[in-house]
């Protein structure tokens, strides 16, 4: 949840790319937003995890695995019905951990809702869409033990055809439901071996 959380401490960057006399005005962290991720911004070619570890503070080692990951995945192409402005919002979570949320918001509100790329200070890094601050739709998590899923999200939680793929290189792609694997699938085990299940 984007919306949802205390951002009485966050900061935020706009970015309106006809607007040069507010751009020229943000502050300089967030003017760094825009040198680093220059253009494209609508299809999210945010690759560049290092401004994410700065900004928020990754530990190094804790975002080893993920940006190893990460920076091995092609970059989605994402096609998005709502083409509203990009924003950026820095949060800091019920539970203490700072994330940084880029992407787009439901007019009016402060609601998740279209394509975002997000990122947690202990690694986790989240890319795809959102509907009303819940994932939903196509979407690819990265988790901090080096493990990803990429596949459907319906209203939060995994749930139709989705793959996850394990950091020694094992895959299940199948169904999920309610945010388990849950139907007909294919396992491949690291050596290729692969076999049906029906989970």
């Amino acid at each position: 949840k984007v919306g949802d959380m205390d951002n009485s401490g966050s900061e935020q960057a706009d970015y309106k790319n006809n607007n040069d006399e507010e751009k020229n005005s943000q502050h300089d962290r967030n003017r760094l937003y825009e040198d680093d991720y220059e253009a494209n911004m609508e299809k999210l070619r945010l690759r560049a995890t290092e401004v994410y570890v700065k900004t928020i503070g990754v530990n190094s080692f804790d975002m080893m695995l993920t940006k190893n990951v990460y920076d091995g995945l092609d970059q989605y192409k994402f096609e998005s019905s709502y083409t509203g402005d990009i924003k950026c919002y820095i949060f800091t979570g019920a539970d203490g951990h700072k994330f940084i949320y880029v992407g787009q918001i439901k007019p009016g509100t402060k609601l998740a809702h279209g394509i975002c790329t997000m990122v947690w200070d202990f690694g986790e890094i989240y890319e795809g869409f959102f509907k009303n601050d819940d994932r939903h739709g196509i979407g690819r998590n990265i988790y901090p033990c080096g493990d990803y899923y990429e596949g459907h999200y319906d209203n939060g939680v995994r749930n139709g055809i989705g793959t996850y793929v394990f950091v020694n290189g094992q895959r299940y792609t199948g169904d999920w439901r309610d945010d388990q694997m849950h139907g007909e699938g294919v396992i491949v085990m690291p050596n290729g071996v692969s076999f049906d299940v029906n989970c």
